[in-house]
C-alpha cells in the first residue's frame, strides 16, 4: 500500500522483520502448527505458536520485501490477533504484510473487519471492497461472515454481561425505594394518628384546630417527599415539640 520510508527512528520487532535464510523445517512446523489450532479455534495458542517465529525472522534493519513464509507468520499474528480483540496489533501487521504485498486479499479484509469492530464503517467498507477486487476467486464472504460470527459470541458475552449488572442494579434500586415507600407510609399514619389525637383532644379550641390540621397536613407532606431517613426523623422530631408547645400553649397560657 504504501512505499516503505528510511528513517533513524528505533523501530519495534514486527517493524524490523527482513528475510532470513533459515531452514525451512522449523518455521514451516511453526506455521503448520498455528494453522491447525487455528482451524481448531484455539486462537490464543495459535496466537503464541506464530510469535514463537518472530526471533527466528528478526533482524535490525527494514526489509524490501518479506519472505513468503515470514508473510504466513505475519498472516497468523493478524488473524489472531483480531479475533483476540487486538485490533491495533493485528492492524500493525496488516500493514507489514501490505508493504510488501500491496493487493494481500487476506489482508486488506482483515483491516476491513478491524475498521467494522472500532466503528468506522467508511474505510471498512473500502477494504472489504478492495480484498474482493484483488482476488475474486478467493472465499473471502466465508472467512467475513466466519470471523464476524466469533465477533458476534463476543460481544453476546459482553451484553450478556451488561445486562446482568443493569438488573442487578435495577433490583436494588427498586428495593430502596420499596423500603423508602414503606417509610413514607409508616411515618404518615404516626403523624396522622398522633394529630388527630390531639385535635380531637383539643377541639374545643377550634382557631387551635385549624392551625394544627394545616400545619400537620403540611408536615405530613413534606415527610413523604423527602428520601433522606434522617431527615424524616428530623422532621417528626420538630413535629412532635411543636405539638408539645401548641399543648403547652393552650394549657397554661
Amino acid at each position: 500500500m504504501s512505499v516503505l520510508q528510511t528513517s533513524s527512528e528505533p523501530m519495534s520487532m514486527a517493524e524490523s522483520i527482513v528475510p532470513y535464510v533459515y531452514e525451512p523445517g522449523p518455521i514451516l512446523n511453526i506455521v503448520k502448527n498455528g494453522d491447525e489450532l487455528v482451524k481448531s479455534s484455539h486462537y490464543q495458542e495459535a496466537y503464541e505458536v506464530y510469535s514463537q517465529a518472530l526471533p527466528l525472522i528478526y533482524q535490525n534493519s527494514r526489509p524490501e520485501v518479506i519472505e513468503p513464509t515470514t508473510e504466513d507468520v505475519l498472516l497468523g499474528l493478524a488473524k489472531c490477533s483480531l479475533t483476540l480483540n487486538k485490533l491495533s496489533e493485528s492492524k500493525h501487521y496488516c500493514f507489514e504484510i501490505l508493504k510488501s504485498y500491496p493487493q494481500h486479499p487476506q489482508a486488506l479484509l482483515y483491516l476491513g473487519l478491524i475498521y467494522k469492530q472500532e466503528g468506522n464503517e467508511k474505510k471498512s467498507e473500502k477494504y472489504i471492497k478492495w480484498a474482493y477486487s484483488c482476488n475474486q476467486d478467493t472465499d473471502i464472504n466465508s472467512e467475513n461472515q466466519l470471523l464476524l460470527q466469533i465477533y458476534r459470541q463476543y460481544s453476546d458475552q459482553s451484553n450478556n454481561y451488561s445486562s446482568v449488572q443493569n438488573s442487578r442494579e435495577q433490583k436494588e434500586s427498586t428495593q430502596t425505594s420499596s423500603n423508602d415507600l414503606l417509610t413514607q407510609i409508616v411515618a404518615s399514619t404516626i403523624l396522622g394518628s398522633l394529630s388527630t389525637t390531639v385535635i380531637n383532644w383539643k377541639r374545643r379550641y377550634s382557631y387551635t384546630n385549624i392551625f394544627i390540621s394545616a400545619w400537620n397536613s403540611t408536615c405530613i407532606y413534606g415527610c413523604l417527599r423527602l428520601n433522606c431517613f434522617r431527615l424524616k426523623y428530623l422532621c417528626f422530631g420538630v413535629y412532635m415539640l411543636s405539638l408539645l408547645a401548641l399543648y403547652l400553649y393552650q394549657k397554661y397560657f
